[in-house]
């Protein structure tokens, strides 16, 4: 079976997206229960328990659109010739929100997986529990993301909810790289 991944043609944009190369499989969608809208109309919903391929990076912000594509590129031609099967959009999987001005971003850059690719060097591999989160879609330029973050941060914390400490911004399924707008799902965990 043959795979592509659609990309790298990115002059400083977007996303990154892979594909299988059968026209007939369906496409492959976060798992999710059904979402509700809760306090002060902060959309809520639960993403399922999920195989997650997963690396850990440390960057400076203006060096993410250039290494988050190599590393997820190789990430994912890893997961496909260690016997896996890329099965939904990329999350970037952050411990707490990171500082306004923050120099570096630590972060998980992760596909979720079937199959059982090889977990080796810096990529682990690892049964993700269920995710309940607050969430709201962005699109828009990626220097506007880290405000649009941090406003939607707040409104989850005036609305009552309690985090969780864990904070995802997932890419959306149709995102390929060269992209100039980048379109993320921003999802804030809650207990």
């Amino acid at each position: 079976e043959k795979r592509k991944i659609i990309g790298p043609c990115s002059n400083g944009g977007g996303g990154l997206g892979f594909a299988s190369s059968h026209d007939d499989e369906a496409e492959a969608e976060e798992p999710v229960s059904q979402p509700s809208a809760g306090r002060n109309n902060i959309a809520v919903k639960t993403v399922e328990p999920q195989k997650l391929y997963y690396a850990v990076y440390t960057m400076a912000p203006d060096e993410m659109n250039d290494k988050v594509v190599q590393a997820a590129v190789k990430m994912g031609i890893n997961i496909v010739k260690s016997g896996g099967k890329i099965a939904g959009p990329m999350p970037f999987i952050f411990d707490e929100i990171p500082a306004e001005n923050a120099r570096e971003l630590t972060f998980k850059l992760a596909f979720p997986v079937s199959g059982r690719p090889s977990s080796a060097g810096q990529y682990r591999l690892k049964r993700d529990k269920d995710f309940k989160c607050a969430y709201r879609l962005f699109e828009g330029k990626q220097e506007d993301m880290q405000g649009f973050s941090r406003q939607f941060f707040e409104e989850v914390i005036a609305a009552g909810y309690e985090l969780s400490g864990e904070i995802r911004q997932v890419t959306d399924k149709d995102a390929t790289l060269g992209q100039t707008t980048l379109k993320m799902e921003l999802q804030i965990g809650i207990k």
